[in-house]
């Protein structure tokens, strides 16, 4: 019976210690929590648009599909992460029929300054 008692308390111990020594007492970096409003989102492509010295990225709510589509166009400074918020952006979504082309329904974008980015719809048909 006393060695079993023994073999506890060495088992115990043993635990501890490793317990203990495994314990990091350094502060690690925390890594920041990405809280970018448009994390939802899916980028469907960027473009560089040379001219205007702004890089733009297009994200849909989801898949592009039959149907209201929410769009989200977000403009930074060129090569830059600097955002772009008194920029004028247009919709024109056009459907290509084969023998013609038209537009689609769509509300031009406006700045949302919770989402970072301009916010629209196209609804295609």
């Amino acid at each position: 019976m006393k060695t079993l008692r023994k073999l506890a308390i060495m088992a115990v111990a043993t635990g501890m210690v490793f317990n203990l020594s495994s314990c990091d007492k350094d502060e690690k970096e925390e890594t920041p929590v990405n809280n970018d409003a448009l994390n939802s989102y899916e980028l469907i492509g960027t473009q560089s648009l040379d001219m205007a010295g702004v890089d733009a990225k297009l994200y849909f709510m989801e898949s592009p599909f039959v149907g209201y589509n929410s769009v989200a166009v977000r403009l930074m400074e060129k090569g830059t992460s600097i955002m772009v918020e008194n920029a004028t952006v247009r919709f024109l979504p056009m459907m290509d029929m084969g023998t013609h082309k038209h537009s689609a329904p769509f509300s031009n974008p406006t700045f949302n300054m919770d989402m970072d980015a301009y916010m629209g719809s196209s609804t295609f048909i």
